[in-house]
């Protein structure tokens, strides 16, 4: 049986120029055990099925290699020496009322990148050791892991998951400060009052001031008020 028939012409197979030459030197086309379970990693990918692998060895060299499938429709040929990569440890997460932030330890495998998950759904790829997740609802709890992909597009097994609670409670009062000029205002005229606000939870915040003797009218600066004294 002829390779032709799974890497060559094969709409589903979407390998580089330089894998489909190597797989062309696959020692043993004509066994029928090579090319059924061939045959069966590239139906299984087809169907949407797992990431599979098949060993190979190239027939001029000698060298030892493996067909990695993915579900995709996609294949590689990598070296048979590659492992899969270590998974991250260590993953912890900081929650605040308006985002998650996640932490770990990395992979002991290097040049690898990191998929962070939430509730079992992909969210984001990242080379760093965080993620902040600000998609998320006051109330509701999450569960997240991680793995680690190396540059072949090995996955790592799954982190460990951490669970986060978003707590609305957590929603805490936002820090503000009035400031004047002159200070104090004085009796009679005008003067400015400016106010400034952090949120611990850094949500957006608007102003709304009110004085208890005279009056103030607002400016461009949603942070500024004029003050004009007055019984």
């Amino acid at each position: 049986m002829s390779l032709p028939n799974v890497a060559k012409g094969d709409p589903h197979v979407a390998a580089h120029n330089a894998e489909r030459a190597l797989i062309n030197k696959i020692q043993d086309l004509s066994d029928p055990t090579f090319s059924t379970e061939l045959t069966t990693l590239i139906a299984s990918m087809n169907t949407g099925g797992s990431s599979g692998t098949l060993g190979v060895v190239t027939a001029d060299t000698g060298e030892a290699y493996k067909i990695i499938g993915f579900s995709d429709n996609t294949v590689k040929v990598i070296p048979a020496s590659v492992s899969k990569p270590n998974p991250p440890t260590a993953l912890a997460v900081n929650v605040k009322l308006s985002s998650v932030t996640l932490t770990w330890t990395a992979s002991t495998s290097s040049g690898v990148t990191y998929r962070i998950y939430r509730d079992g759904v992909r969210i984001a790829t990242t080379k760093s050791l965080s993620y902040k997740d600000t998609s998320i609802a006051a109330g509701s709890t999450y569960i997240y892991k991680v793995e680690a992909i190396d540059g072949y597009g090995q996955p790592s097994t799954m982190s460990s998951t951490v669970s986060a609670f978003v707590d609305p409670a957590l929603n805490g009062p936002p820090v503000v400060v009035a400031t004047t000029w002159p200070s104090p205002l004085p009796a009679t005229g005008m003067g400015i009052i400016r106010v400034c606000g952090q949120d611990p939870d850094a949500q957006s915040l608007s102003y709304a001031l009110s004085v208890d003797a005279g009056s103030i009218a607002p400016t461009d600066d949603p942070s500024i008020w004029y003050y004009t004294a007055g019984g």
